[in-house]
């Protein structure tokens, strides 16, 4: 693990002259999966459903265990920060640096850049509410825009200069099983389309079930509009209920 690699210069005084190698963000992502069930089962935590408050209250708990986790208190978590390139778009979770520069895969990152886009999503996706239309697909696609988790990332309004990024599901209904059959359905259902983007190669593949924590871990590789190419996502499902 990275966290036992980096160990010795824990306590957040990672040496500048470290070259990080680049699979830190598959292991960032592993300690983000390892910590949502512990953030989920805290005795004290305030159940709420709606996507943004979940995912604030993920960031405070994320924040705390960076600094108390060996390897990883380098490391801080931000909610809404505009994307890079997209800039009308914000990202709902991403880590940066909280120290001076560093070089992770041959690449300098400052603490204005970011590490890793994260998407979160509920699904369900939650009802029409009002005049504001909702599409159920919404973890994947939306026909109300380029508002779908997966899409966002195809059409590069979320992490165009990365080639990896991260999607948390808050399962609010259904299992974990169901919903990896429900996407990749909508997923098949898309590539069938005329002059569609999409195609079956876009569909999920499980990588870890943790069924007693009620977490499973999955990837799909897609690739993307204009020039930029392939993009890798790991999905991480923690069921809520």
């Amino acid at each position: 693990m990275l966290a036992d690699f980096l160990s010795t210069t824990q306590a957040g005084r990672l040496d500048p002259n470290v070259q990080l190698p680049g699979t830190v963000r598959y292991e960032l992502l592993e300690f983000i999966a390892d910590k949502l069930p512990h953030w989920r089962d805290q005795p004290d935590r305030v159940k709420e459903i709606a996507e943004e408050v979940l995912t604030d209250q993920l960031c405070d708990y994320l924040n705390r265990e960076t600094r108390t986790t060996d390897g990883w208190a380098w490391i801080q978590f931000r909610t809404e920060v505009h994307d890079e390139v997209w800039r009308k778009g914000k990202i709902d979770l991403v880590p940066k640096l909280c120290c001076e520069p560093r070089y992770i895969g041959g690449r300098r990152y400052a603490l204005d850049n970011i590490l890793l886009p994260i998407e979160c999503k509920r699904l369900p996706t939650p009802e029409k509410n009002g005049r504001k239309g909702r599409d159920e697909r919404e973890y994947v696609v939306s026909k109300f825009g380029i508002k779908g988790g997966i899409q966002r990332f195809k059409y590069c309004r979320h992490g165009a200069n990365h080639t990896i990024g991260g999607i948390i599901a808050y399962v609010q209904d259904q299992t974990l099983s169901y919903w990896q059959t429900k996407v990749n359905d909508w997923i098949r259902g898309l590539s069938l389309e005329t002059d569609s983007l999409w195609s079956t190669s876009d569909s999920l593949k499980l990588l870890k079930d943790d069924i007693s924590a009620g977490l499973c871990t999955l990837h799909s590789n897609h690739q993307r509009s204009g020039n930029y190419g392939e993009i890798e996502l790991r999905h991480i499902w923690i069921t809520m209920n």
